[in-house]
């Protein structure tokens, strides 16, 4: 599946600022399952682009815009195509031979550990969650890992209701458990929180899905950015999973960047001199098919490969 993407993010400010140093991590990634095309960036004022991958193989574009301005516009479009049709097409192991390739995993890769201890208020320890009466899931090491990742995803989808506004970016996440609600990034915050206190490596994904929370509407023309979370699974590497779609991330869904909660996947952050103060962000996004596409796979039990 191929798509086109343009994405505008304007920033506007009451007084003219100045020292304005930005980064941005907007550039689609990839990988076995994703390849990016083409990208251009265009910067308002205009400025000299750097840039590097970072720590957890995310394209980051940094600049400066040292003169005074009172706003800042960037423009970013990208023709990705995605590969990955259906997300539960590799052989499962046994139980006991998971958890020797977690362990070996682990061993040859200890940059893996990032996604299993890691601690913020976005994703802190599970069991300092309040989490009393929600009957969250057990691994069942009886079972494919599989199996109580799905009914994670389940869970999750339960506890939290979608709702647009209810949370921000710096909200912790103990404080969207208690209110039962939030947007993308707290079911995927939960989602990671609950998987690694299995000890098994699982990170947070910012990007676009092309489908709405409520359903699949053709008719819906503008996106906005996406949340979810990956889980390195036995056989397969990567896999995504969606809580709040309860939805397995297939070719529908455009990675962007990965880490260990949102701190590192944020699409934009930048600092600047000024006692200005910065009206909300103004993003705008687009995707366009370039061929027709199928509806992600449901997740569901039944599903799962014996």
């Amino acid at each position: 599946m191929r798509f086109l993407i343009e994405h505008e993010t304007r920033l506007d400010f009451q007084a003219s600022v100045q020292e304005h140093h930005c980064e941005m991590r907007v550039i689609p990634r990839e990988s076995p399952d994703q390849r990016l095309l083409a990208h251009s960036i265009e910067i308002d004022p205009p400025a000299l682009l750097h840039t590097y991958k970072d720590a957890f193989g995310n394209s980051v574009i940094y600049f400066n815009i040292v003169p005074a301005h009172r706003h800042l516009v960037t423009r970013v479009q990208s023709e990705v195509e995605t590969l990955l049709e259906n997300p539960f097409n590799y052989v499962l192991m046994s139980p006991e031979s998971e958890q020797t390739w977690y362990e070996d995993e682990l061993r040859r890769h200890p940059e893996l550990w990032h996604y299993v201890l890691h601690k913020s208020p976005a994703v802190p320890a599970f069991d300092s969650l309040p989490t009393g009466g929600l009957n969250p899931p057990a691994r069942d090491v009886s079972q494919s890992i599989q199996v109580s990742i799905l009914a994670a995803v389940q869970w999750v989808h339960e506890t939290l209701r979608y709702r647009p506004g209810s949370t921000s970016v710096d909200t912790p996440l103990q404080t969207a458990l208690k209110k039962r609600s939030g947007v993308c990034q707290d079911f995927a915050h939960l989602l990671i929180s609950l998987v690694r206190s299995w000890n098994v490596p699982a990170r947070y994904v910012m990007g676009y899905m092309r489908a709405s929370v409520d359903g699949y509407d053709d008719s819906r023309d503008e996106e906005a950015t996406h949340a979810w979370a990956e889980v390195l699974l036995p056989g397969a590497g990567w896999r995504g999973f969606d809580p709040t779609n309860r939805l397995c991330a297939n070719h529908l869904y455009i990675a962007v960047a990965v880490g260990r909660d949102y701190q590192d996947a944020a699409p934009q952050r930048g600092t600047f001199k000024g006692s200005a103060v910065q009206e909300a962000p103004k993003v705008h996004v687009i995707l366009q098919e370039q061929i027709p596409r199928a509806a992600p796979p449901a997740i569901q039990q039944k599903q799962v490969a014996q």
